[in-house]
């Protein structure tokens, strides 16, 4: 881990407080969501996705761990491509897989790639925030995909 990364994973030295309440707020509630939405995965849906599931949550993981790190950019830590994927998911599967096996992908990699625990948890709260709105607006546009109910995508 480079001087850069560690610097990232210690917190703030002058007035804590409105960093570590922001901080917290978006893993908890965050947390929150992932976890009132895990209650609506049931087995039978996880069966019936059967190996597409295991395809796109194995991609999603390597899109995690393996970031793509262009030459010559100022981010070393690269662009993860699992986004690409864990969006596929919410358009046609929903919110609940989708930030289920996103959370699971973060965690893998934060914790592979040595990162503070509260920088783990903020990261997985934002990303199921941030999904959460995207499927408020596919609402929005009357798409309710689920395990049984896909969401075919056309130009349409």
């Amino acid at each position: 881990m480079t001087a850069h990364d560690e610097a990232r994973n210690s917190g703030p030295r002058v007035a804590p407080g409105p960093f570590w309440g922001y901080i917290g707020s978006v893993a908890i509630s965050g947390v929150l969501l992932i976890a009132l939405l895990f209650q609506q995965i049931r087995p039978s849906s996880l069966q019936m996705m059967g190996g597409s599931l295991i395809a796109v949550a194995v991609l999603i993981v390597i899109g995690e761990v393996r970031p793509l790190v262009i030459a010559g950019s100022r981010d070393a830590n690269g662009v993860t491509t699992s986004t690409a994927f864990v969006f596929a998911l919410l358009l046609h599967v929903g919110l609940p897989m989708a930030l289920c096996v996103q959370a699971i992908a973060t965690i893998i990699a934060e914790t592979l790639a040595r990162k503070a625990p509260w920088r783990v948890a903020f990261n997985v709260g934002q990303f199921s925030l941030s999904y959460a709105a995207a499927s408020v607006v596919m609402g929005w546009c009357g798409r309710h995909p689920s395990p049984t109910n896909v969401l075919n995508v056309s130009g349409r």
